[in-house]
């Protein structure tokens, strides 16, 4: 895929806005390029040299707002990709467009790309949690800042 503009808005822990991830440069908003592949969804801020990675096996739900970590996208829909990470459940909120159509036909790619990854039957997870559902992400964090 063709990397495109977005805005990171944040990671939520346990779905909480006001209890936000601060470790592994997950704390940082901000403008940037993202894309994805079979296997994880990438987000490149600007000014930054290393991308923020959310591989689709640890993916639980991909969810659809207008509000994450306490801010609004001007009425464009939020993509929201539960996870988990480190024990903890996380959720990061990125804006991918402005045309409702395409960010929507965007999140069912990714919700569809998060299905494939589905464990085998017998196989080992490396993370434990909730079985999947529609594609959700995810993901336990240790650090944690209110605010």
């Amino acid at each position: 895929m063709d990397k495109r503009f977005g805005r990171y808005l944040g990671t939520e822990v346990d779905e909480r806005w006001w209890l936000r991830y601060f470790r592994g440069g997950l704390f940082v908003a901000g403008n940037g390029e993202y894309w994805y592949d079979d296997e994880a969804f990438f987000f490149l801020r600007y000014l930054t040299l290393e991308p923020l990675v959310i591989r689709f096996d640890v993916v639980r739900e991909v969810k659809v707002g207008t509000w994450h970590c306490g801010k609004w996208a001007w009425g464009n829909p939020i993509a929201k990709l539960v996870w988990i990470h480190d024990g903890r459940l996380l959720s990061s909120g990125f804006v991918l467009g402005y045309g409702r159509p395409e960010v929507f036909r965007l999140i069912d790619e990714i919700r569809h790309r998060v299905l494939l990854m589905e464990p085998k039957a017998g196989a080992k997870q490396e993370s434990p949690g909730p079985p999947r559902a529609q594609g959700v992400h995810r993901q336990e964090v240790h650090g944690i800042c209110k605010g």
